[in-house]
């Protein structure tokens, strides 16, 4: 359902309440408006760190705090175990 409604109510919306509305009808702007969105890219370890562990924040904590050995601090948080357990639950 949600894909159809990404395939067909999300142009429909973006056409008319977004490029309309906010271009004032200058087809410049309309052109930056498609080319911003034909160009949108999603980050996996953004919108999924929570589910794998946060590997993020473990390397970030590990860099800032100069906490030594992060190899062994992500082999113990079991990020790849995590990472197979995600992709197994949407298969």
């Amino acid at each position: 359902m949600t894909y159809e409604s990404y395939k067909t109510v999300y142009p429909a919306v973006f056409e008319k309440a977004y490029k309309q509305r906010y271009t004032g009808g200058d087809p410049l702007a309309a052109q930056m408006f498609d080319f911003l969105v034909s160009h949108r890219a999603y980050d996996f370890g953004y919108l999924y760190h929570n589910s794998i562990g946060t590997p993020v924040y473990t390397f970030r904590n590990y860099v800032k705090d100069d906490l030594g050995d992060l190899t062994s601090s992500i082999n113990a948080g079991n990020f790849q175990t995590k990472l197979d357990e995600f992709i197994a639950y949407y298969n």
